[in-house]
């Protein structure tokens, strides 16, 4: 007797089928400091900076190709892992995914864009002083917005953190003014990388500036444009 199959069902299933993928592989650290952070009722040293991962297969449209891809973390209560992982490419107010952590809420990714705008992608350059203060502040979002509010203070509340250098302090402070300022604009281009057991990573999608061509086109269009009127 053939089974019938509820359309919602058969379209879940047809969704997660498709999701965009990546197979990824943690390399080892880039710009950053080790630093003593306190969450969860106690303190832990860790690695606040890049993180550097090698691609080994892509699947899906919006999922970064195979190759090196440096992220951020934004789930501290798991760790990375030196095997190939499969992770699932998200929006990033789905992420982070664990059984037992909410996603991001609305003021959170709010901020996490703020910051990323802020930036302006200094973060990707080799400074190690700025790179773990643009962690450190990912860290104080994800845990300070979502339980405490719009009080973003990496030195009180939930999350704190300590063994700073004034130059990384002082970024930081930065930082954190500009992620709670609602003046600075919210940039778009984040993606989140998302996999049960696992660090869920997020990353700033690179938006390709139009080509010498495409940029004479529109010249062209622009100057027909003006001849008809």
């Amino acid at each position: 007797m053939r089974s019938i199959m509820p359309a919602a069902v058969v379209a879940l299933a047809a969704a997660t089928a498709s999701a965009d993928t990546v197979d990824m592989k943690f390399v080892g650290t880039g710009a950053g400091r080790g630093v003593r952070v306190y969450f969860d009722g106690a303190n832990h040293n860790l690695f606040a900076g890049q993180l550097n991962h090698r691609i080994v297969n892509s699947s899906g449209p919006d999922a970064p190709g195979v190759g090196n891809l440096t992220t951020y973390c934004i789930d501290i209560w798991e760790s990375v892992n030196g095997g190939v992982r499969t992770f699932e490419v998200v929006d990033i107010d789905e992420a982070p995914i664990s059984p037992s952590r909410p996603t991001l809420n609305g003021a959170q990714a709010d901020a996490l864009g703020r910051l990323f705008t802020f930036s302006n992608r200094r973060h990707e350059l080799n400074n190690r002083s700025y790179n773990a203060a643009f962690q450190i502040a990912l860290w104080e979002i994800m845990i300070d917005l979502q339980q405490e509010g719009d009080d973003l203070d990496a030195e009180a509340g939930l999350f704190r953190a300590s063994n700073l250098t004034s130059s990384t302090r002082t970024h930081l402070a930065s930082m954190l003014d500009a992620a709670g300022d609602g003046d600075v604009a919210i940039a778009t281009n984040l993606t989140a990388l998302a996999a049960l057991g696992v660090q869920d990573q997020v990353y700033q999608v690179i938006i390709p500036l139009p080509t010498t061509a495409g940029l004479a086109a529109v010249g062209l269009a622009a100057v027909g444009l003006r001849r008809r009127r």
